[in-house]
């Protein structure tokens, strides 16, 4: 008989356990969940960007540009160029050096590349949109 209260209380013992672990960690879950809200709408007020991958376009020298820009932690990780038919190769590939000052500089607000200004404005201008939808 005393080897059952005795199992009986230690099975007692690990359910509250386990009720206080369980609810520790709904605990911990509800307060990542705010920390990141938290952290999103800091990184909106401050004007950095939120994570994910944003497209924009811009009009270039032979019609529009569109690129695509991957943010992560906050910050202009990649400029890929999704689009620009109608640009002529030698001025665009020129104005394409743009991508690493945009980097760089974490912003679209760059100098355009000499004698590739119209396609340096259309690289300027599609990450410019992009990056104000990753402002939202």
């Amino acid at each position: 008989m005393k080897t059952f209260w005795v199992r009986l209380a230690s099975l007692v013992i690990i359910g509250a356990a386990l009720c206080g672990y369980q609810s520790i960690q709904g605990v911990r879950a509800i307060e990542r969940e705010e920390a990141e809200r938290f952290y999103k709408e800091q990184l909106a007020a401050a004007g950095a960007y939120v994570d994910g991958v944003y497209e924009g376009e811009g009009q270039g020298f032979g019609g529009p540009i569109v690129v695509s820009v991957t943010v992560t932690e906050g910050r202009i990780k990649a400029v890929e160029m999704v689009s620009h038919e109608n640009e002529d190769a030698a001025y665009f590939d020129s104005a394409k050096a743009l991508v690493e000052d945009i980097i760089r500089a974490q912003t679209a607000d760059v100098d355009t590349v000499t004698g590739a200004t119209f396609s340096s404005n259309g690289i300027i201008s599609a990450v410019g949109a992009a990056l104000e939808e990753a402002r939202k």
